[in-house]
């Protein structure tokens, strides 16, 4: 057994950087020598986790074990999935929830990296000694359980956050900014990092140079704000997709207007089976026409002639809720069902539906 003094110069975080690079050079190196070379950041615990459990595990229980936020973990599920290492199901005791386990290739890919642990581990015992290793085990512990009140799902989070006025940079890491106002900010160079985002609002910021990485940016208004240099997941805000012109604001809201053949018996079926409002209904361009409505969603259906002579649409109407898996148990035997409820690969539980005028929609749910 061999001994090497630390100069107490070095911090322990970098010690524990150190340590986690011997153990994710060991098994990226054993992983590629076995084909495996296509694991995503972050992987490598998702699929040493899952190796050690016989039963699937909630998608909810990783996003805590992680740290990570909903997309972000729906991002790196999605990447597993696409390159074979993980498959989603229905939770078959809640099946509101997701739950993932490994496939054939995951399990084997979980067998190199239990074996490239056990040589570090090896190698690490004839240095340091059993009682070294089990002392920096509860050490390890210990550090574990101290208090990170801004990594720590649910706890401290920053609700309404307003920065009117302020002239100040910002670095956000692993926390909750949902519902944050940035109003005259200087943001120029921040760094966003595991951070929900949604239904936040910027007006009037300075982005340039900052940088957005496993962010929820889910129903985002950004309003006047200079994005020069700005990222997100490393790329260049001016290299997306993107009209190419100035944009008057932000949309609101895309609402449907269907051609029907009947329009009592769309209500009827709209109201008494799916649940939406009727707001209202009024003769309009030689026909009806009606407004129905449920929470933040409208849909108009009309008879008129301007919609042409017969209800037609190719596309499928998809309407994000709360909770598809419930609502399926609801509409079950009631409605022609498109296809039945199940878990799809981009990390929804969904079904579809089809109305009476054959209009396809489909209720999902993350």
């Amino acid at each position: 057994m061999t001994t090497t003094a630390v100069p107490e110069s070095i911090p322990l975080p970098m010690l524990l950087l150190r340590a986690g690079a011997t153990y994710a050079t060991a098994m990226r190196t054993a992983l590629a020598a076995a084909g495996f070379d296509d694991i995503p950041r972050n992987g490598l615990y998702v699929i040493g986790g899952l190796g050690a459990r016989k039963q699937p595990c909630p998608l909810a229980e990783l996003i805590e074990q992680l740290k990570l936020s909903k997309q972000a973990m729906g991002q790196l599920a999605d990447a597993l999935v696409s390159n074979g290492y993980l498959q989603r199901q229905v939770d078959t005791e809640d099946r509101r929830r997701l739950t993932v386990s490994l496939t054939e290739r995951g399990r084997a890919a979980a067998r190199v990296l239990t074996a490239a642990r056990k040589s570090v581990e090896a190698r690490l015992l004839k240095q340091a000694g059993q009682k070294d290793i089990e002392r920096t085990r509860r050490t390890l512990a210990l550090l574990g359980s101290v208090d990170r009140p801004t990594t720590k799902t649910g706890q401290n989070r920053i609700h309404r956050m307003n920065l009117d006025n302020a002239r100040e940079s910002l670095r956000a890491e692993n926390c909750d900014l949902a519902d944050s106002r940035f109003s005259s900010v200087n943001l120029a160079g921040a760094t966003f990092d595991n951070v929900d985002l949604q239904r936040a609002g910027f007006n009037d910021v300075n982005l340039a140079g900052a940088t957005l990485h496993n962010v929820n940016l889910e129903n985002v208004c950004v309003t006047n704000a200079n994005t020069r240099g700005m990222t997100i997941n490393g790329m260049a805000v001016h290299d997306l997709p993107h009209s190419g012109r100035d944009h008057p604001g932000t949309f609101a809201q895309v609402m449907p207007v269907l051609k029907v053949a009947d329009i009592q018996r769309s209500i009827d079926w709209y109201t008494g089976v799916v649940g939406m409002t009727l707001l209202w209904r009024k003769p309009q361009d030689g026909g009806e026409s009606c407004m129905l409505g449920e929470g933040p969603v409208t849909l108009m259906l009309s008879t008129g002639d301007h919609l042409g002579g017969k209800p037609a649409f190719t596309g499928t109407l998809y309407f994000n809720m709360a909770d598809a898996a419930a609502f399926h148990e609801r509409l079950e035997g009631r409605v022609d069902m498109v296809w039945p409820l199940e878990a799809m690969s981009y990390g929804t539980i969904e079904f579809g539906i089809r109305d009476p005028d054959g209009y396809v929609l489909a209720f999902a749910s993350r």
